[in-house]
């Protein structure tokens, strides 16, 4: 019903940036990916400074299953945002899903500095933490680093942390000394100094 009605304004108004964006957003969440691409990118022909046309083709892309599209459209975000001064939850939220972008491709150093460009623009952002955490515990030893994630996870969302520690736990059984010790708030020096 929404999207009829979307569709028939957007007959009205074919060059409405706005409701061009909506038409796409509406597209994705039906999983109608093909028609979601040609509204964004529409919307790109309507007004290619936006960043937030490109943001949501590259974010559509990840969730396609297609990180390397994805890559170019998320980097074109970040230049138009930071060219118009968009708000900086928008832009580290660029950040986290170009650094998501790079996981999924297994650049994994490119993927941590995303991840830490977007806890730099805005430090509460839960999905760069989680990101961060989840490489530190598959790819690198970085156990004191791993830790310091993990207190600024519980200090954003304690349920989110305690979700995290779960699934260390259940990849990794000696894990749950950790997991343990963070539920009890112990002080992470004890453990890894």
């Amino acid at each position: 019903e929404a999207k009829k009605i979307i569709a028939d304004a957007q007959n009205i108004y074919q060059n409405d940036l706005m409701l061009v964006l909506a038409m796409g957003d509406c597209n994705m969440s039906l999983e109608r990916y093909i028609d979601a691409i040609s509204n964004y990118k529409k919307a790109i022909e309507i007004n290619e400074e936006h960043p937030d046309s490109y943001y949501k083709l590259g974010a559509l892309y990840l969730q396609m299953g297609n990180p390397i599209a994805a890559v170019p459209e998320l980097k074109e975000a970040i230049g138009r945002a930071m060219k118009h001064d968009t708000n900086r939850i928008m832009l580290s939220n660029i950040h986290s899903a170009l650094g998501l972008a790079f996981y999924k491709m297994d650049r994994i150093q490119e993927a941590i500095y995303a991840f830490n460009e977007a806890i730099s623009i805005y430090h509460k952002n839960l999905q760069a933490w989680v990101s961060l955490a989840n490489i530190r515990y598959e790819y690198t030893n970085d156990k004191k680093g791993l830790w310091a994630c993990l207190e600024e996870i519980k200090g954003i969302n304690k349920e989110a942390a305690d979700t995290l520690i779960s699934n260390f736990n259940a990849k990794n059984p000696n894990w749950e000394l950790v997991g343990t010790l963070v539920k009890l708030n112990v002080i992470s020096r004890i453990f890894f100094h």
